[in-house]
């Protein structure tokens, strides 16, 4: 029989995916998801690397479920020519037909088994006919369609914006981000944009004269009152529960709050997802496979990780950890174990090799030029890690835009 081979229960420096257990964020998953399922919008914030989208696929996509909503992840795409509200109705629309199948996550077909795009469709129910159809809102598009399962009933909807700073880093044009945040504060301040609000008319022809008489009739002066007032306002949908997330890296909160101005719940509701602490990452190295590291193996790795040793696993938080770099590091060691455990002889054989190995496997398809350019542009004077646009990489760097696929994916 072919013996079974344990999947790496440490994913390196991919994000955990729903369904996946994300060990060590426990009270994040908690006090987050009680934000994200009370308050109607939530700005998640974080250090590059910190684990923002696994936080939100495996610990908020569950609980939202477990409480009714239907998640919708979306990462706007800022180069193609649909608008930001046409992504919006097709990231809805891939929901709802994921939830149609069972199946979760963003790899599944638009035409799946005996489900296909109209399915999902009818699903979106149209209230009221759009205005204009050329300049829809997005206030107008979310009261004036309800959203349902496919027994018919309601759906309560939560749409995350994934890595939302980028609508500062790739989108050029400053109207279209204005526009967005315009349309966002009307959505989310729950005011009717004025080109939807219609007149209120009075038609002179049916305004009646009123006589008092008597001053016993005063009181039944308003009954049946014909004032001639049309009101033709549209019966908006004012009952959809709909929940919005958004997750920025934390570097570009200024940007947010420039941009945001006009929304006052998004300045109060916020989560600042921290670095893990020791008891944290010593959580990340025990759980996921008991017997497999002893407490005193994983101390040893996190200072290797740290550069510290002036702490105890004894449930008092003393020092921060990287995550990321956790990760990658309990992945490469579990690859590179030979027995059942992953031992101190291994830590120290393998451990100062891992981050130099992997760095070398990632720029292995990239230029010595390139290279260069990074290493001097991406890390401070103080050994910390900086930042660059990719407009400055490709004109100021001459990196091609192969090279930056190859350094994203």
């Amino acid at each position: 029989m072919e013996e079974f081979v344990r999947k790496n229960p440490w994913l390196g420096l991919e994000s955990y995916k729903e369904g996946e257990i994300l060990y060590g964020r426990d009270d994040d998953i908690r006090d987050l998801s009680q934000c994200v399922l009370n308050d109607t919008d939530t700005l998640l914030y974080g250090k590059s690397g910190i684990g923002k989208s696994s936080i939100l696929n495996a610990g908020i996509l569950p609980a939202a479920r477990r409480n009714g909503y239907l998640p919708v992840l979306i990462r706007l795409s800022h180069k193609e020519k649909h608008s930001y509200l046409h992504q919006i109705n097709q990231a809805i629309l891939n929901a709802i037909l994921h939830s149609l199948t069972g199946e979760f996550g963003t790899n599944v077909s638009i035409t799946n088994g005996d489900y296909a795009l109209n399915d999902a469709q009818s699903l979106i129910r149209e209230v009221v006919s759009c205005k204009d159809t050329e300049a829809e809102s997005f206030y107008e598009y979310f009261h004036r369609h309800t959203f349902h399962n496919a027994n018919g009933d309601r759906l309560k909807l939560l749409i995350i914006f994934d890595q939302f700073e980028e609508i500062f880093t790739l989108q050029d044009d400053v109207q279209k981000k204005k526009n967005f945040f315009t349309h966002l504060a009307d959505l989310l301040n729950d005011i009717m944009p004025d080109e939807l609000q219609q007149k209120v008319e009075i038609s002179s022809d049916t305004q009646e004269e009123i006589i008092v008489g008597e001053e016993s009739n005063f009181e039944n002066i308003f009954d049946d009152l014909n004032l001639g007032i049309e009101n033709s306002l549209p019966e908006y949908v004012t009952d959809n529960d709909i929940h919005f997330v958004f997750t920025i890296r934390e570097d570009f909160l200024s940007e947010f709050e420039y941009y945001s101005a006009a929304i006052p719940s998004l300045k109060q509701n916020r989560y600042g997802l921290r670095p893990i602490n020791e008891e944290q990452a010593a959580q990340i190295i025990l759980r996921p496979v008991p017997e497999l590291i002893d407490e005193s193996v994983a101390k040893l790795i996190i200072e290797k990780i740290t550069g510290k040793n002036d702490f105890k696993i004894d449930g008092v938080p003393e020092i921060e950890v990287d995550s990321a770099v956790l990760s990658l590091y309990l992945n490469r060691l579990y690859e590179a174990k030979g027995g059942d455990t992953i031992t101190r002889d291994l830590v120290e054989q393998k451990g100062g090799e891992i981050i130099s190995d992997f760095y070398n496997d990632a720029l292995s398809d990239i230029s010595d030029s390139t290279i260069e350019y990074l290493e001097d542009m991406l890390l401070n004077g103080q050994g910390r890690r900086d930042n660059i646009t990719v407009y400055d990489a490709i004109n100021d760097g001459n990196i091609s835009e192969q090279e930056l696929d190859i350094l994203c994916n």
